[in-house]
């Protein structure tokens, strides 16, 4: 059906807008509600996206940052303990000197690389361990890694622990005496020093779990 109509300039926009006898007046520049409806839709939809995104690169950002501070951390921590265990030394004169393994990752070992208080270099027995959690049952609690050392011939006091870390979910060590890997050593038992010493780290920055491998290898291993 054909409706006849009349079409006008409208004075405010400028459009044509034409009369029927069906149809109110509408105008060329406006929108009808079904079309402000569609195009709200569209908007939430697009922002809904965006606002996904968003979230999701904050999220991989601080997960980014929080692995970076862990892996620092760990690099930390074998920078240190290279130095030491790579020096450790075992005198077959000296019962003092030593390389043991003992429970909660204990490690006590002898070694030339640790300054004494005055600088000069000297024989200091070193000592590691990891604090036992107080909720055996809550594996995701941290440890504190603490370390301490003495000279070796002085008086052994009350020992000193110093904190190197508080972020240790699980430490472990093996060792390497040249043809396998075994978890535990003991001089007093083998009468040498492994000839490598690898270290498993699991330390958490912020919520998230990192694992770091490494191995140092004992320069006096051998020559006991």
């Amino acid at each position: 059906m054909i409706h006849s109509g009349i079409t006008e300039l409208h004075p405010e926009s400028g459009r044509r807008c034409r009369y029927t006898y069906k149809d109110n007046l509408r105008c060329c520049g406006g929108f009808t509600l079904i079309e402000i409806l569609v195009a709200v839709t569209i908007s939430s939809l697009v922002l809904t996206g965006v606002y996904g995104i968003f979230t999701r690169v904050s999220m991989a950002e601080r997960e980014i940052r929080a692995r970076a501070e862990c892996y620092h951390h760990a690099r930390s921590i074998f920078n240190r303990l290279g130095k030491e265990i790579g020096a450790a030394v075992l005198l077959a004169d000296v019962p003092e000197s030593e390389f043991k393994t003992a429970e909660h990752g204990e490690l006590t070992f002898t070694s030339t690389s640790v300054p004494g208080a005055d600088g000069s270099i000297s024989l200091q027995q070193v000592h590691y361990r990891v604090e036992a959690r107080e909720n055996a049952a809550d594996e995701n609690e941290t440890l504190k890694l603490q370390r301490y050392s003495t000279a070796l011939f002085s008086q052994q006091g009350e020992p000193q622990w110093r904190r190197l870390s508080s972020k240790v979910v699980e430490l472990q060590w093996r060792f390497h005496d040249g043809t396998a890997w075994i978890d535990s050593w003991d001089s007093d038992i083998r009468k040498t020093l492994p000839q490598t010493v690898e270290l498993r780290l699991i330390l958490s920055c912020s919520g998230h779990k990192v694992e770091s491998v490494t191995a140092f290898d004992l320069f006096m291993a051998g020559s006991s």
